[in-house]
């Protein structure tokens, strides 16, 4: 999600049960991140821990996910 565009999408993420996250980058448009290297490493580390049940992936999300131009919100339990 960027910051960018109306967040139309929060208050169905408000309503999912956990776990779930949500990465905004603040300043961004759509094309923007695809290259970033912290949505990739966000996104294999949430695949990891979501399918192969890996802790350590998910213990990484936060700081795959942290700069100064992002915002992380998740639920992981």
């Amino acid at each position: 999600m960027t910051d960018q565009h109306p967040i139309g999408n929060v208050p169905a993420y408000r309503e999912l049960p956990a776990a779930k996250a949500f990465l905004t980058f603040r300043g961004a448009g759509h094309s923007n991140y695809f290259g970033d290297s912290r949505i990739v490493n966000t996104f294999v580390d949430w695949m990891r821990w979501s399918l192969h049940g890996d802790t350590a992936a998910r213990d990484r999300l936060r700081a795959d996910a942290t700069y100064s131009t992002t915002t992380w919100e998740s639920a992981l339990s």
